[in-house]
């Protein structure tokens, strides 16, 4: 008999993540470019990548696409253009996610979609 065991991350641990992420609240931080907010948050990210994500990465990807979620919303209330457009926000963040994949830990590990 062989018991397969897959190390991951629980439900109430991805819950406390993003209730942590949406407790930064991110949207309001218009003020601060990209590169702020990638030094002031992405430290936190990157030990969530590490220990969580240790052996199962994708299991993450909840917690990714709601950064990336808030993340829009932050270049919707940053640029005016981009108020009413989410289609045209996601798809400038998908390009800066290309463009600067060091930014956010996420990035890298291709994580680029809201």
């Amino acid at each position: 008999m062989f018991l397969g065991y897959l190390p991951a991350v629980s439900r109430d641990a991805l819950t406390t993540m993003r209730q942590e992420v949406r407790s930064w609240r991110i949207k309001r931080q218009s003020e601060r470019s990209l590169e702020e907010l990638s030094k002031k948050y992405n430290p936190v990210l990157k030990g969530w990548a590490n220990y969580y994500g240790r052996f199962y990465t994708t299991a993450l990807a909840p917690l990714w696409r709601s950064v990336n979620k808030h993340l829009v919303q932050w270049l919707m209330w940053k640029h005016k253009w981009l108020k009413r457009r989410k289609g045209q926000a996601r798809k400038t963040l998908e390009q800066m996610a290309r463009n600067d994949t060091r930014a956010f830990v996420h990035w890298k590990m291709g994580n680029t979609t809201a």
